[in-house]
């Protein structure tokens, strides 16, 4: 009995490696700002030496690209005398660091997408247990704002109304991540039937909705919505079912989305003082924001927040200011690398392709006004959708 307890729970350096794994994805998903922890450069060191002996430079190709450009406009905007904030820029370059974690996206057993899955979930579970909290004991609003919003920036709390109901809103900074495990845990929960996933499910989806933020309502909705239909459709084959929940939704869809889009606030001031301070600096040298852009870490200034400022929510746009367009085009040309390993994969039927595809689509969706994608945060997330996009994530979850 002892020889069998000591083989089964036998420490080797690959039980290390996912330990270490788990720890670091801990620690983006749960502190990317590491400002509560304190524990992510660490968790990363740690998770590379551990890790070394089973390293394959498969995709060194997209790393080296990424470095490469990241140098180049960064040289090109010094040279140019560009106002770059070199601490700033620094941080940019520790976020591409965590890019290499693609080096070991090709070993199935850290069951990178079954940690990151359950992560997901913990994300969610805290976002309602808070919410819960809250809405029982109104006072404890105030405490989690000076400790974990104002404080440490870990979980931002307040209040949002929709369609005259005012409720809290408790936004965990990666809560956009479990836009990619909704689907998973749907999938599931339509072709095993297992209670447990319509647990995850319900859980993942209030997650998304309690966190307030516009972007991972839509989605979190509209994923439900297509996945039904696209059940109803392809596998049902139920055309009268399929009719009567489009027409249904579509129009509740318009409904909610021209309720959300229409909402006069702070958020919506701000983004559209980016969006025509950012038109009007492309404006003044097109063929600069054409090639290069002005460098990583350059400051500008926006009348969103009537100052100059290094990094702004609209994403894409930031990817144009700093790099350029066509370095963008390159750098979304890489992101979309996922969804053609998905449409190829042959492991995975029509159901799970489906999945798959929409959960990483509205991530790419919500990182465009969210500062989520160039972040170790979007690096780890792309890295976990070249794993899902080329593995078979069944065997893990399973």
């Amino acid at each position: 009995m002892k020889i069998f307890l000591f083989k089964k729970y036998k420490l080797t350096l690959k039980n290390i490696s996912f330990i270490a794994n788990a720890i670091l994805l801990f620690s983006i998903l749960i502190d990317p700002t590491n400002a509560f922890l304190g524990i992510k450069d660490i968790a990363f060191f740690l998770f590379v030496i551990t890790s070394l002996p089973f390293v394959k430079f498969k995709n060194i190709f997209i790393f080296l690209t990424f470095i490469s450009i990241y140098f180049f406009t960064l040289s090109i905007g010094l040279l140019t005398d560009q106002q770059i904030d070199l601490k700033f820029a620094f941080g940019v370059l520790k976020s591409f660091l965590f890019l290499s974690y693609l080096f070991w996206m090709n070993n199935d057993y850290l069951k990178s997408f079954s940690v990151f899955y359950k992560l997901s979930l913990l994300i969610c579970v805290i976002t309602i247990i808070m919410y819960i909290l809250m809405t029982q004991f109104p006072f404890l609003e105030r405490i989690i704002y000076l400790y974990l919003t104002e404080k440490n920036h870990v979980i931002a709390v307040g209040r949002r109304t929709f369609l005259g109901i005012q409720f809290y809103t408790v936004f965990m900074r990666t809560s956009s991540v479990c836009i990619i495990s909704l689907p998973v845990a749907l999938f599931f929960l339509f072709s095993k039937k297992e209670f447990k996933y319509f647990i995850h499910s319900c859980i993942l989806f209030l997650g998304l909705f309690f966190s307030g933020t516009r972007a991972n309502m839509l989605s979190g909705i509209l994923i439900v919505v297509f996945f039904i239909l696209f059940y109803l459709l392809y596998y049902k084959k139920a055309l009268l079912s399929f009719i009567f929940t489009l027409s249904f939704t579509s129009l509740f869809g318009v409904v909610l989305v021209l309720q959300l889009l229409s909402e006069i606030n702070h958020s919506n001031i701000v983004k559209t003082g980016h969006l025509e301070s950012s038109m009007s600096l492309f404006s003044e040298n097109p063929l600069r924001f054409l090639l290069v852009g002005t460098g990583p870490g350059s400051m500008f200034y926006t009348t969103g927040f009537d100052e100059v400022t290094v990094q702004t929510e609209l994403t894409y746009l930031e990817l144009i200011r700093n790099y350029g367009l066509i370095f963008t085009l390159l750098f979304i040309f890489i992101f979309c690398i996922p969804f053609l390993n998905i449409i190829n994969n042959n492991k995975y039927d029509k159901l799970l392709k489906f999945s798959l595809f929409i959960g990483y689509l509205s991530y790419l969706f919500i990182a465009g006004t969210n500062p989520l994608l160039i972040s170790s945060t979007g690096f780890i997330v792309i890295a976990i959708m070249f794993y899902n996009s080329q593995n078979n994530i069944l065997e893990e979850m399973g």
